[in-house]
């Protein structure tokens, strides 16, 4: 058998290992999103020196300050996004493209926007060398979404926020939803958090489960938004 097989092996057992053992015991049971788990290679995702550790549930560190959100982290905010075959979904900071990736399987489209070219780049590359061709990537400020690209059903914020922007609400579609981890300045404990915007432009939340506290999303650090 030869090393690269071998290693084939062996991230597809840790792959299985992270939706039977971290996902579904933990409230991840759409089979939907579980497929998409299924069918996203999180090793190519995470740099090489990193790749052994790519299924365990820890955030992994990258390069400028970012991070790979934890599987099961990711997997709960999926599920809360109750995302649709033909929604649009704005996916922020998702780094290496990771995040991206798995919507992309549940979406009709995905932008994937993030304010590092670099990380991008190398998304755009291993987008193209899975067959996904549903992402537009988006270069910009985290924080001011993608106004000329929405309105969007869906957007996924890859991070903790203090308070989710105006301008990030006023870009969702009536019935959209905006999934993120909302850790208010000072608090040691923050929330997964869905908000949604109803049919006369109210904005609604619902807390679907207790975060622990994480660095903010670069370039986060909002002016006058909304908050719990």
């Amino acid at each position: 058998m030869s090393l690269a097989l071998s290693a084939h092996q062996n991230f597809e057992k840790s792959r299985n290992a992270m939706i039977l053992s971290q996902l579904a015991p933990s409230g991840v049971r759409d089979e939907r999103v579980l497929a998409a788990y299924q069918a996203i290679p999180r090793e190519i995702f995470v740099p090489h020196a990193l790749q052994g550790v790519a299924y365990v549930d820890e955030d992994i560190p990258l390069e400028r300050g970012r991070c790979l959100l934890a599987p099961l982290v990711h997997g709960r905010m999926v599920e809360a996004a109750a995302i649709e075959p033909e929604d649009k979904v704005l996916d922020i900071g998702g780094a290496t493209g990771y995040s991206a990736a798995v919507l992309s399987c549940l979406a009709r489209s995905v932008v994937a926007l993030d304010q590092d070219t670099d990380f991008l780049k190398s998304a755009q590359s291993d987008w193209t060398s899975l067959g996904l061709t549903s992402i537009s990537p988006v270069v910009g400020p985290h924080i001011w979404g993608a106004a000329g690209q929405g309105p969007f059903d869906v957007i996924f914020i890859n991070g903790a926020v203090p308070r989710v922007p105006e301008a990030l609400a006023d870009q969702l579609a009536a019935g959209g939803r905006l999934v993120c981890l909302l850790v208010p300045d000072g608090d040691l404990v923050g929330a997964l958090v869905c908000f949604t915007k109803l049919a006369n432009g109210q904005i609604v939340h619902q807390v679907v489960a207790d975060a622990v506290n994480r660095d903010y999303l670069a370039g986060f650090e909002p002016p006058a938004g909304f908050t719990l």
